[in-house]
């Protein structure tokens, strides 16, 4: 590139990155979402914020419930699983993570307090996977808008 064309392609950079349309916080939560399902709501045994597998049923819940696994196994009838929606408050600034369903949230609550862990939040190992998944993939198009700026 010849020194000249320096001021079009740092501009064609610039503008480029202003028109990147790309909702980074949405792309964050959906990613946030799956991470967290994937963690609660497993066939190997539900986990909470810090790894720890849920407690065992009690025999009683296990007599109630009339089941035989060890571990807690929270698809029930995916009541739960689907009150999860990601709430885009403001597009492009703030996105969350939240239960659309009373009854669900009050679910969500029991279970917390029959197991004595934190279960139905964004663990620090989960932020750090998610940021760093986030990072990337800005760094993947910064990387893509340059070379395209910069032909």
């Amino acid at each position: 590139m010849k020194f000249e064309n320096l001021d079009d392609a740092l501009g064609r950079l610039v503008r480029e990155l202003e028109n990147s349309k790309k909702d980074y916080p949405l792309y964050a939560m959906d990613f946030a979402k799956k991470l967290f399902e994937d963690r609660i709501f497993t066939f190997r045994g539900a986990e909470d914020v810090t790894g720890a597998k849920l407690p065992s049923y009690t025999p009683y819940y296990k007599k109630k419930k009339k089941k035989r696994a060890t571990t807690w196994d929270l698809h029930g009838t995916g009541d739960l699983r689907d009150s999860i929606q990601i709430d885009n408050i403001k597009p492009g600034r703030h996105v969350q993570l939240m239960f659309n369903d009373n009854d669900e949230i009050e679910k969500a609550n029991k279970i917390e307090q029959r197991t004595g862990q934190t279960i139905f939040e964004i663990s620090k190992k989960e932020e750090k996977v998610i940021l760093k998944y986030v990072a990337d993939e800005m760094l993947r198009d910064i990387r893509r808008i340059i070379k395209e700026s910069f032909k």
